[in-house]
């Protein structure tokens, strides 16, 4: 999927939703690394953008986190996300998202284990458009 940057406003945007507002022919492509995964201003929809050493870290933190809260908070539904891609999403489906992402990255075994561990333990609920 292509990643639109609205310079003019800092934000980045999904293919779709720079069409949708129209905004696309003013904005560059955007193929930056990132600190953290990034998701479309407008839908929420993650980006799938190219993360540094410490967008990893940020990720495996946040796995970590995930596993130690147990499964009750992993399925507390937050209100943030309330509209958009993650509509009705628990916590964790968002950061699995997070970890299929770092499939694409060469991890240390331990880590490799800690995303399958939190992959295994976590599923889908609903599908998600």
């Amino acid at each position: 999927m292509n990643v639109y940057l609205d310079s003019e406003a800092c934000e980045l945007y999904c293919e779709d939703c720079a069409c949708e507002k129209g905004i696309a022919e003013r904005c560059e492509l955007y193929c930056g690394e990132s600190d953290c995964p990034e998701h479309c201003e407008s839908c929420d929809r993650p980006l799938g953008n190219e993360l540094t050493n410490d967008g990893i870290d940020y990720v495996l933190d946040h796995i970590r986190d995930e596993l130690r809260s147990g499964q009750a908070a992993r399925n507390a539904v937050h209100g943030c996300y309330d509209k958009g891609y993650y509509a009705g999403s628990r916590h964790c489906e968002i950061v699995r998202d997070w970890a299929e992402q770092l499939g694409g990255y060469s991890l240390d075994d331990r880590d490799e284990r800690l995303v399958d561990r939190y992959l295994n333990i976590t599923e889908v609920k609903h599908a998600k458009g």
